[in-house]
Formats: C-alpha cells, structure tokens, sequence
C-alpha cells in the first residue's frame, strides 16, 4: 500500500505472483478444488484424500469416513464403493478383506464389512458371498475359498457346510458331485470304508 515500508503477504485463501499489486483486494481468491496458504504466488490443488468445494480457502478438508477422492484438485469426495470401506481422508477405497464382503456404499471400517458365512466364500473386495459349487464345501464362516470333497465323500447341492460319505457300491473321486457306480467283476462288490 503507499508508505509501505515492506511488502504484505496476500491473505490466506487468496494468491497473487505479481509485483505491483497495491492492496489485499488485488490479490486472486483461490477457486473451489484449490487452497493457497498466506504469501501464496499461486494456489495449489487440494491432494487426493481431501477436498475444499468453496473459493478462498487457505486449506483443503479431508474427506470425511465413508468417501474418498483420489484424485488432486477435486470439489467433492466420492461415496466408497460397495466392496471396500473408507475411513477419514481416503484417497482410494480398501477392500473388504477376503472372507468378509461389503454390499452397501459409504462403509467407513473393516469392521463394517459382513462376515462370509459357513457354505459360501469372499475373495478380497466381494460384495456379496458366492456359494460353493457341487462338489467343494466351506464348513466355517469367512472362508475366502470352497474346498473339494475329498476322495470318498460326494456334495450335489450348492452352498454346502460339509461333504456326504460314498455309499457301498459307488465310488466318489475328489470333488464328487455325484455316486458314481462301482464297475465290479461278477460276485463281487465295493466296499466303500476300505481300500
């Protein structure tokens, strides 16, 4: 200003890289998506992670739980995916760990994330549980993959806790959907609880 004895920094939320400015007000406000400390010669984007949807800001807001942005210079934040679950200031959602599954958008925690049950399995980011296919089986919950009936045992339904035994005269290879009969010689026949 006149008289000055020594330059005065633009405020806080404004920015300015000229030399010849004579007042505050000559300084330029920061747009939404930006923010620019005091003294500031140019404004600077928010960072992923946060957001600032209003002008002459002197800094950004983190995103709040349940949103993310991953990208610099944004207005707003995201909702988080089905999935995942976004905790403060996200600048990616996370996935639901395997085993566990997240149906529903805006999830802030793991902790949020719905345990897979016995029958079904969640790889790493599910948003539902899939059930296991004839032939495997998931005896406990958060399972993050179905396992083959064993040799011996059979399962034909889909979603299964546990495997059957083969019955005498049919034989069930590993990962059995069905008994299959035993071919025997003449006057023989299978026992199936031995070799």
């Amino acid at each position: 200003p006149v008289g000055a004895s020594a330059p005065l920094p633009c405020e806080e939320g404004t920015h300015s890289s000229a030399t010849n400015l004579a007042s505050a007000v000559d300084c330029t406000p920061t747009t939404p998506g930006y923010y620019a400390t005091t003294g500031s010669t140019e404004q600077i984007p928010c960072p992923p992670g946060t957001q600032q949807p209003t002008s002459k800001k002197g800094q950004c807001i983190d995103c709040e739980a349940g949103k993310f942005m991953n990208a610099s210079g944004a207005m707003i934040c995201h909702p988080c995916r089905p999935g995942s679950f976004c905790p403060v200031g996200a600048s990616a959602p996370l996935p639901c760990e395997g085993g566990s599954y997240g149906g529903a958008m805006g999830l802030v925690a793991q902790a949020e994330c719905t345990v897979c049950p016995a029958g079904t399995y969640c790889f790493a980011g599910s948003t539902a549980p899939t059930s296991c296919s004839k032939g495997t089986y998931a005896a406990a919950e958060r399972s993050q993959l179905c396992e083959a009936c064993p040799e011996g045992k059979y399962q034909g339904e889909e979603g299964a806790l546990a495997c059957i035994e083969c019955g005498d005269g049919f034989t069930c290879p590993e990962g059995s959907v069905v008994q299959i009969p035993a071919s025997c010689d003449a006057g023989t026949y299978l026992d199936s609880a031995s070799d």
